[in-house]
C-alpha cells in the first residue's frame, strides 16, 4: 500500500495519485468513494494496458521506428500505471524523442512523408507539444502546482496511440488516409 502522503504531492505523474487528489481530497477513510475509486482505477489501467497492447501487437514489424515508438508507448503506460512516479522518470522518454525525430525526417522510409491523415499529424502533434511542454514547464510554477506534468504525460500517451492506430490502419487497409 502506498502512503496517501506521497499519493498527494503535486509532481506524482501516476494516474493512481492523480486520481486519488482529485476525487478523495477531504474524503474520509472507509468511505464509498474508496471503492468507486478502486473501480474507476481498476478500469483505467485495463484500459491503458489494453490499448498499448493492441497497438503493439498490430503495429507493423518492419521499421525500426515502429518497435521503438511502441517500446515508448509502453514506458509511458508504465509511468502512467506506477503507483507514484515523479518527473524525474520522464528522462525514460529520450528514446521517445529520437524515433519521432526519425520518423518525422524520413529516415528509413518513414510514413510521415506519404501519410499525412489527420490523426498521425494530431499525434505527432500531441507528442511534439508534450516535449517541448517538458522543456518550458520548470520555467512556470503555477503549470507545475496545476499537475502540468501528468497533463504532458497524458497528452504524449494519446498521442503515441493516436500514431499507433494510424500505422495500424495502414498496414490493416494498405491504404493511406487523405
Amino acid at each position: 500500500s502506498v502512503s496517501t502522503t506521497w499519493l498527494d504531492r503535486r509532481r506524482n505523474l501516476s494516474i493512481i495519485g492523480n486520481l486519488h487528489v482529485l476525487l478523495l481530497t477531504g474524503v474520509t477513510a472507509g468511505s464509498s468513494a474508496n471503492a468507486y475509486l478502486l473501480s474507476l482505477l481498476i478500469l483505467l489501467a485495463i484500459s491503458v494496458v489494453a490499448i498499448a497492447g493492441t497497438i503493439t501487437w498490430r503495429a507493423p514489424d518492419e521499421r525500426v521506428t515502429s518497435s521503438g515508438l511502441c517500446w515508448s508507448l509502453w514506458v509511458v503506460s508504465s509511468i502512467l500505471l506506477s503507483p507514484v512516479a515523479w518527473d524525474h522518470y520522464l528522462v525514460l522518454l529520450i528514446p521517445l524523442y529520437v524515433f519521432l525525430a526519425v520518423e518525422i525526417t524520413g529516415y528509413e522510409n518513414s510514413s510521415i512523408h506519404r501519410t499525412c491523415g489527420w490523426s498521425y499529424s494530431l499525434g505527432i502533434a500531441l507528442v511534439v507539444g508534450g516535449l517541448v511542454g517538458f522543456m518550458l514547464l520548470p520555467y512556470f510554477a503555477a503549470a507545475r502546482h496545476a499537475r502540468g506534468y501528468f497533463v504532458l504525460v497524458l497528452m504524449s500517451y494519446a498521442g503515441l496511440c493516436l500514431m499507433g492506430l494510424r500505422q495500424v490502419k495502414e498496414l490493416k487497409h494498405g491504404f493511406a488516409e487523405p
